[in-house]
């Protein structure tokens, strides 16, 4: 976060907390057939589909590119939009 939106270590710090508190761990299932036209961003999409991911937050033009993911209902949103979400979530106090 810090490298990509451009975080100072105290909101890293916040939001790493509050994924620790609100994340969970999946083993994914494996897509039936290839999605993306990066074969390793399936993985990210298998994550997504078994965790019933609400949405798929990325920087990815392969995975971008995809209108929404059909079969895990998630949609996809872009890195600037996870950075205002964050920004106001965590803004400083």
């Amino acid at each position: 976060m810090a490298g990509k939106l451009g975080f100072d270590k105290t909101r890293v710090d916040r939001a790493v907390a509050l994924l620790r508190r609100i994340g969970q761990i999946v083993d994914p299932d494996l897509l039936p057939k290839p999605v993306c036209r990066d074969e390793d961003d399936d993985a990210v999409l298998a994550l997504a589909r078994s965790s019933s991911a609400a949405c798929l937050v990325t920087g990815d033009d392969d995975l971008l590119v995809l209108e929404a993911l059909e079969e895990s209902r998630s949609s996809l949103q872009s890195l600037s939009d996870l950075r205002t979400l964050v920004e106001q979530r965590f803004a400083p106090t």
